[in-house]
């Protein structure tokens, strides 16, 4: 997928990203990590030669967050078995300040990840899927990094991408439009961040609209296309701590996809 030449871009946006999550996109950053873990585990798996529910394995990584915020995982969830990711997590967690717990607490998709069941497509919100009209503050922006993040898998002609990012979107939202969303923009950056595996034309298809998140993505691109060396060292705590996630992240998701 990549030559020994070629840094693996992982290396450049995951650090990025971390690096450039501010109070209002940190909730969205973490799932965004813990997203892209849970698709990791299912390809460690399937490197040893065993099969595994990869949106399963997503959402059980969203789990080992809400277990990191709250202490436990919600009421009649899963318990997910114990990984690397789960000390970064917990620092993440330690790290928050009040105004940043605030809005990590009250944030949709957190309290959607604290419910008990896994949402799917044809099941969002462990119901039967309903018109697009009856999911309410369906925000299909907040998919921008998840979906973002998923094109750090190859993928030529965007079936997989496709699958990805709609099963990753429905763990927390239900309407039609909010996968396409979704689809649009992993599609968008796996063209960025894979552009030998794609045409001339994909590679300068414009960017989706990205909400709050523009920065973080386009930095993400930018040290891909462009390495500046090195991200700025965050001076928050929990920023801190997401950063050594990333990096954690970058160097494992890169020796499981090389």
């Amino acid at each position: 997928m990549t030559s020994s030449a070629t840094p693996h871009p992982a290396h450049s946006v995951l650090p990025a990203l971390a690096a450039k999550a501010t109070h209002e996109t940190l909730p969205e950053t973490v799932i965004a990590f813990a997203v892209l873990d849970g698709l990791l585990e299912a390809i460690e798996w399937a490197n040893e030669g065993v099969a595994a529910d990869e949106p399963a394995c997503m959402w059980l990584s969203t789990l080992r967050w809400t277990r990191a915020l709250d202490g436990s995982v919600p009421e009649g969830a899963p318990e997910p078995p114990s990984r690397w990711t789960d000390d970064h997590f917990r620092a993440i967690a330690r790290g928050l300040t009040p105004e940043q717990r605030t809005i990590v607490n009250e944030h949709a998709d957190i309290q959607t990840l604290r419910g008990p069941e896994m949402g799917t497509p044809s099941r969002p919100f462990a119901k039967k899927r309903l018109p697009d009209h009856e999911y309410q503050n369906d925000d299909a922006a907040r998919l921008a990094l998840r979906s973002f993040i998923l094109g750090l898998l190859p993928d030529a002609d965007g079936t997989l991408t496709n699958r990805l990012t709609r099963d990753a979107a429905a763990l927390t939202h239900g309407a039609e439009a909010s996968y396409f969303y979704a689809q649009s923009v992993g599609r968008w950056a796996n063209a960025q961040l894979w552009p030998d595996a794609h045409s001339a034309a994909e590679d300068t298809t414009e960017a989706p609209e990205l909400g709050p998140f523009e920065t973080q993505v386009k930095t993400a691109v930018s040290e891909v296309r462009e390495p500046s060396g090195g991200v700025e060292r965050p001076e928050n705590s929990a920023t801190e701590a997401l950063l050594e996630l990333g990096n954690g992240l970058a160097q494992r998701w890169a020796k499981a996809t090389s």
